[in-house]
């Protein structure tokens, strides 16, 4: 191991960076941190990390990842489309609801209109006692004094 760490010192003083005490501190340094064993797995855990940094899922990836997981799971889609499927049913119910009672009013309004307009003298004397009354009212309010009271 001082073969490699002796060439390690020298590649360093080449490039200009010079340790002070030379080979010596170098290797007792590695001995101090626990040998060259130890600082083979430093840097071999040095060098995963930043591969992993690099080139692993980032943590958006892994948490978008782990939600559609989740809604997997719990169905959700199945759940959106039933709801879906539901609410238009029922829409379709109500429009339709609406419309027949829309229908009925319709035809109860023709046939007030046939009665109205028809040449049976029922519907004639109804029609005018129905005048009569509504004459007897206009009257009464027209006969009720509306101004202001006077002292």
């Amino acid at each position: 191991m001082s073969r490699f760490v002796a060439k390690f010192v020298s590649l360093l003083s080449m490039l200009g960076i010079s340790i002070s005490g030379g080979v010596a501190t170098v290797v007792s340094f590695v001995a101090a941190i626990g040998g060259p064993i130890t600082l083979g797995i430093g840097l071999f855990a040095a060098i995963v990390s930043l591969g992993w940094s690099l080139f692993g899922e980032s943590w958006e990836r892994r948490l978008a990842k782990k939600i559609v997981s989740h809604f997997e799971d719990q169905q959700v889609l199945d759940k959106f489309l039933q709801g879906i499927d539901e609410y238009w049913q029922d829409t379709t119910k109500k429009f339709e609801q609406g419309a027949n009672g829309i229908e009925g009013k319709f035809q109860e309004y023709i046939q007030h209109l046939r009665e109205i307009c028809s040449n049976d003298e029922s519907s004639k004397d109804r029609i005018k006692n129905l005048l009569f009354l509504l004459r007897e009212i206009k009257d009464f309010f027209a006969g009720i004094p509306w101004g202001e009271p006077t002292d």
